[in-house]
């Protein structure tokens, strides 16, 4: 590589550092247009240096390995940009909240941070009050890792804390029994199709299971720490 060269990589490089922090500095004042102008520049960036058409980055174009922190960064930008067009309604800019989303999945699934990326969309859907609240759910069931089938597809609907204390009651109470490790081994087969089953019920249902849950979940809680 020649100086001209790697002149040219460092501006790239520091071009692409600037509009990052302009972008998140802007995002959280509130400076909305500010903010996507600096992300879509970003992501203008990317495409020219990997050749591509707008709106066309995947991250198989990425080296897995050496540039997972880019792969880090572009999630982080399609996810703020999917929360900034989640609150616009018209049809140009709900069609690109659809695919900064499913962009921000696709960035995310199946890498280092993953866990991360899911318990960011949770925190969304709890404190966020997103307008397309069941898109945020279908993400983070798909970004998810948690083998509560039915808690992860009713986020949203359940309390908070309502599938970590599940998990720490399996984790300390079930999993340490013969017959509690049966009744998860039953609950790993079919909680998938149940949850399947779950998501194509009416709000009230999916409402009332999840306050059984949280019931359940509160009885859970009280037993562990007894």
């Amino acid at each position: 590589m020649d100086y001209n060269e790697l002149m040219d990589k460092k501006s790239l490089f520091d071009e692409k550092i600037k509009l990052v922090q302009m972008g998140n500095r802007a995002y959280e004042d509130k400076t909305i247009e500010k903010a996507v102008e600096a992300f879509e520049s970003y992501l203008t960036v990317m495409e020219e240096i990997k050749n591509i058409s707008k709106g066309e980055l995947l991250p198989s174009q990425f080296d897995r390995e050496k540039e997972v922190s880019e792969l880090f960064v572009l999630s982080g930008i399609y996810w703020n940009l999917a929360k900034i067009y989640d609150g616009f309604s018209s049809i140009e800019e709900q069609e690109k909240f659809q695919h900064y989303l499913k962009k921000y999945i696709l960035f995310s699934q199946e890498k280092p941070y993953q866990a991360i990326c899911a318990a960011a969309v949770k925190r969304w859907i709890y404190h966020g009050r997103p307008v397309h609240c069941e898109a945020f759910q279908k993400a983070y069931q798909r970004l998810t890792d948690s083998q509560c089938f039915i808690v992860s597809s009713l986020v949203g609907f359940t309390q908070f804390k309502t599938l970590e204390n599940l998990s720490q009651f399996k984790n300390q109470v079930l999993l340490n029994s013969p017959f509690g490790r049966k009744l998860v081994q039953v609950y790993y087969k079919n909680g998938p199709k149940w949850a399947q089953w779950m998501n194509a019920q009416p709000k009230s249902v999916r409402w009332l299971t999840a306050r059984f849950l949280d019931f359940i979940a509160w009885i859970c809680t009280y037993w562990t720490k007894n």
